[in-house]
């Protein structure tokens, strides 16, 4: 089945985070020569690394949930590029989308972009084009719903005056109305 694209995959959401799996394995290379880098940050890091693999390797690449998921990803990978900075570690983080980012302080670890705005993911897209579709059809027949609604409204007031005005022989009942 390798020949038939996979309708499940938002390839540029995939591309991002696969170059941000590179940043976080960058930042793990790191930590891991960085003297400077406090033991108990080294815990938390390795906790949050181990999540990162763990959701990267889920292929959760489709949906905006997924997209949103990245971009929290995305700002912890900034948040410990800095806080390896602050530390005074030293090695390169490249950044998500190609751009050279000036160095974060002294220690010249370029930081990890913003996210990017949220788009629709594959699925988001197909629940909006099938909106677009159930009201363009569902437009016409609510029309002919109160043009209907119309119609009976009019012969139920023509029926009212009939009788009210004029001489109806309702059956079982004689004649109704009149004067």
């Amino acid at each position: 089945m390798g020949f038939l694209p996979d309708i499940f995959v938002d390839e540029s959401l995939a591309a991002r985070q696969a170059q941000l799996d590179g940043q976080w394995s960058s930042l793990n290379a790191l930590q891991q020569t960085c003297d400077n880098f406090p033991s108990q940050a080294w815990v938390e890091f390795n906790n949050d690394l181990r999540n990162w693999r763990e959701f990267y390797g889920s292929g959760s690449n489709w949906s905006q949930s997924s997209e949103k998921a990245t971009n929290s990803w995305q700002g912890k990978a900034q948040e410990w590029a800095a806080r390896m900075a602050a530390s005074g570690c030293r090695g390169s983080v490249g950044s998500v989308g190609g751009d050279d980012i000036p160095s974060v302080g002294d220690a010249g670890i370029p930081g990890v972009k913003d996210a990017p705005p949220l788009s629709a993911g594959i699925i988001d897209e197909a629940l909006e084009g099938f909106g677009k579709v159930k009201d363009s059809v569902l437009a016409p027949i609510e029309t002919v719903g109160w043009v209907v609604t119309g119609l009976i409204v009019l012969v139920l007031v023509g029926i009212i005056v009939i009788a009210v005005r004029g001489n109806v022989n309702v059956a079982g009942l004689g004649s109704v109305g009149g004067s």
